[in-house]
């Protein structure tokens, strides 16, 4: 694989940009309340690609 320049932007502001204008509002809330696991998520995967241990990562476990 080649390696790319990592994003400038993070997970956090990426998803709440992403799930900001969803509808209804109720998915929206939903959808929201989740960003703390997808920052967490994003810190894990990220340390594990560093340490070249991606294959231990439990498939959407947390």
């Amino acid at each position: 694989m080649l390696p790319l320049p990592k994003p400038g932007l993070d997970a956090r502001t990426v998803f709440t940009t992403c799930t900001a204008t969803a509808r209804p509002e109720t998915l929206r809330a939903r959808l929201q309340d989740l960003k703390d696991h997808v920052a967490k998520a994003a810190v894990e995967y990220e340390t594990a690609a560093a340490g070249q241990a991606l294959h231990t990562l439990g498939h959407l476990q947390h």
